[in-house]
């Protein structure tokens, strides 16, 4: 009976070598999946990455041992294509487990989560900047090719207008970027209409602030320029400050709903002779 029990001992443990002998870097394991690193091998239990992900093998028993980590892991792994560290992220993180080390595995795994979304987050705000850059940059050359074409000059001075607003708003956004907010996770095309609308809003900005100027609506020391390079930096100004437009809207509200209002007041001054007739 001893010497079945010792034969089947020797076995196992014949059988448990052959295993580990066919971790080897190039090879394939039992899954037919490619083997790309072998990340540990210790007296129970060895882990290795293969090319769908981070794998393992045991002889003792593991039932619920990567329960902590299951879920973070499943979230890390949609990344494992992008950021090669999340594979030894797992890795490590999965030995942990197999040594009983829960807490430790999942540490590993949130900061490995945490980098991820770091890095996206500078990815975005990258891709946003340079939306903006190639925008503005469109729009500067449109503008400097239509002012080669006989067109009326206060059209082309308009043209000059939006443009300013343009790099205005590509100068805010690239000075303030590190305070960019921007999804890790949102779609590409969300990042690059919101960055275009960022172009946008401050081309429509310049002209309206041109437009407030020229009408004496507001900003009465600023009405009397004439420069137009003067107006030009005013434009790039408007761009470029997220408040300066809104508070220039506020005024121009004010002032109207005054005048609303005096009007008002002096018709309901009028004698009922003069309102008859």
């Amino acid at each position: 009976m001893e010497s079945n029990d010792k034969a089947d001992v020797v076995q196992e443990e014949a059988d448990w070598q052959s295993e580990l002998s066919r971790l080897i870097i190039g090879s394939t394991d039992t899954e037919g999946e490619t083997i790309t690193l072998v990340f540990r091998i210790a007296e129970d239990y060895a882990v290795y990455i293969t090319s769908n992900g981070v794998k393992h093998i045991s002889r003792r028993p593991i039932t619920g041992c990567f329960a902590p980590i299951i879920k973070i892991a499943n979230e890390l792994n949609y990344y494992r294509g992008q950021f090669p560290f999340v594979d030894f992220a797992v890795a490590q993180a999965k030995s942990s487990c197999l040594e009983g080390g829960g807490k430790e595995a999942q540490e590993v795994l949130v900061t490995a989560h945490q980098r991820v979304l770091q890095l996206l987050t500078g990815a975005g705000r990258l891709r946003y900047v340079l939306v903006c850059m190639l925008a503005s940059a469109l729009v500067v050359t449109t503008v400097s090719i239509l002012s080669h074409i006989a067109l009326p000059q206060e059209h082309v001075f308009m043209g000059w207008m939006v443009a300013c607003g343009s790099v205005g708003a590509f100068l805010s956004v690239s000075l303030n970027l590190k305070s960019l907010q921007i999804d890790p996770v949102a779609p590409r095309v969300m990042t690059t209409v919101s960055a275009v609308s960022r172009i946008v809003i401050g081309m429509i900005g310049a002209v309206f602030v041109l437009l407030v100027i020229r009408g004496n609506l507001a900003l009465g020391l600023l009405a009397d320029l004439k420069n137009p390079q003067a107006l030009l930096a005013i434009g790039i100004l408007a761009g470029f400050s997220e408040t300066f437009v809104p508070n220039v809207l506020r005024r121009v509200e004010t002032q109207a709903d005054v005048a609303a209002d005096k009007a008002a007041s002096n018709k309901s001054l009028q004698p009922a002779s003069e309102t008859k007739a």
